[in-house]
């Protein structure tokens, strides 16, 4: 079955691979990310961190769970992805 799939998939330097890649980077897009104060709080619940973003100017909150290795970094970029996509759905 893995034969199939690698069949299937187009080959780097090719047109389709080239088309599947901006499909890709298409469907990946993040909205604008946004603006004004946000304020973000981490809570350590077990073996998982809780991350809470809050966007002050609309009072829109979005909460996510991830592991502590990712860093508060990597946390904080996650939660604002996050915050960013419910914000672009709010505004539709």
């Amino acid at each position: 079955m893995a034969a199939g799939i690698a069949r299937s998939l187009p080959i780097r330097g090719d047109s389709s691979y080239a088309l599947a890649c901006a499909r890709m980077e298409a469907a990946m897009a993040m909205p604008p990310l946004p603006k004004g104060e946000v304020l973000f709080e981490f809570r350590h619940l077990g073996n998982v961190v809780k991350v809470s973003a809050i966007h002050v100017d609309t009072n829109t909150e979005v909460s996510l769970v991830g592991a502590p290795t990712a860093g508060e970094h990597g946390l904080k970029q996650a939660a604002m992805r996050k915050l960013a996509y419910v914000l672009a759905k709010r505004d539709e």
